[in-house]
């Protein structure tokens, strides 16, 4: 069964995250407090309280306003979805919400109650914080398909724009977005609601960010580009540029290759490199992509996809900093 398109609400930002990738646009609750009218208010969030679980997460939220526990489900009704603690955001801080949602939660439409038994048990996603959920199981068929669409269009204009003091032009924006484009994926920029709607194609989704900085939106770029296949680096090439931030905290190279993938060593600056009888016992079997492993003495190594220039660049920063931090 194809999994249901839901339009997901309740998603949140605040401070510098309203900069960061995925979720980039997503309001900060506090810019939404409003005067409910009480009838709509009681009629969203019995609605609200009423939507059938479709994800559990293995971490739990807490409020951003008052870090009163919030859970650590997600409901749906079919058409929308939303964190089982968006209730608390409109009861207790009266943060407003599209009015699509809230004509709908008004007028007492019921949730299908065939709905339950099509989603079957909540399925469980680990904590990824505000970036793509990962399933905790390899296998599992998502029982929903996520749109943020109609929640970033509507906080866009819902919200007040706030560019950094430092930003780079629209024309600078276009530019850069230009330059990471490639045959397979395209990225543009246009100025909405004070700030930048960024389309990619061709799955046609949408962000908004917050006029910033070149880094900024290079960062936020890298986390939706993919690397281009015409462009994948060999491992003689992408070992060169890996020397390029070789430095006190440390070193990465490529110390195995499967077909598509990347078996990766990051190394403190203290540490050794594995012995080829080393390499061979954590690469045992297939590479599966995605996965990362702690090592007693500091090292870390992960399976990535071959890269082009630029995403293994984004992944050598990336790596570095969270090694110097």
């Amino acid at each position: 069964m194809q999994p249901k398109r839901v339009e997901m609400i309740g998603l949140w930002s605040s401070g510098e995250e309203k900069s960061l990738p995925f979720y980039s646009g997503c309001p900060d609750p506090a810019e939404l407090f409003g005067t409910w009218n009480q009838q709509d208010q009681k009629a969203v969030i019995k609605y609200l309280q009423s939507g059938i679980p479709c994800r559990e997460y293995l971490g739990h939220s807490k409020c951003l306003l008052c870090e009163e526990p919030t859970g650590h489900l997600e409901l749906t009704d079919g058409e929308w979805g939303w964190p089982e603690g968006l209730s608390h955001y409109v009861s207790t801080h009266d943060v407003m919400l599209p009015d699509e949602f809230i004509e709908k939660a008004y007028v007492g439409t019921q949730i299908p109650p065939r709905l339950k038994e099509e989603l079957g048990e909540p399925q469980v996603y680990l904590e990824a914080g505000r970036g793509p959920a990962i399933p905790a199981g390899a296998d599992t068929e998502p029982n929903v398909e996520l749109s943020y669409v109609k929640w970033l269009d509507w906080a866009a204009a819902n919200t007040p724009a706030c560019p950094m003091p430092n930003a780079i032009s629209i024309e600078e924006a276009q530019k850069l977005t230009g330059d990471l484009s490639h045959n397979l994926w395209q990225a543009s920029v246009e100025p909405v609601h004070g700030r930048w709607q960024i389309r990619f194609e061709p799955d046609g989704d949408r962000i908004y960010l917050q006029q910033c900085t070149a880094d900024v939106l290079t960062a936020c770029l890298a986390a939706r580009r993919p690397s281009d296949p015409t462009a994948k680096l060999d491992i003689e090439q992408a070992d060169r540029i890996s020397g390029e931030y070789d430095g006190d905290w440390g070193a990465v190279r490529i110390l195995a290759v499967a077909p598509g993938a990347w078996f990766v060593w990051v190394k403190p600056a203290s540490a050794d490199w594995p012995t080829k009888q080393e390499i061979n016992q954590h690469t045992s079997g297939s590479l599966e992509l995605g996965w990362s492993k702690n090592h007693p003495d500091g090292c870390r190594s992960f399976a990535v996809r071959e890269l082009d220039e630029f995403c293994w660049r984004q992944t050598l920063k990336r790596v570095r900093g969270e090694f110097q931090s």
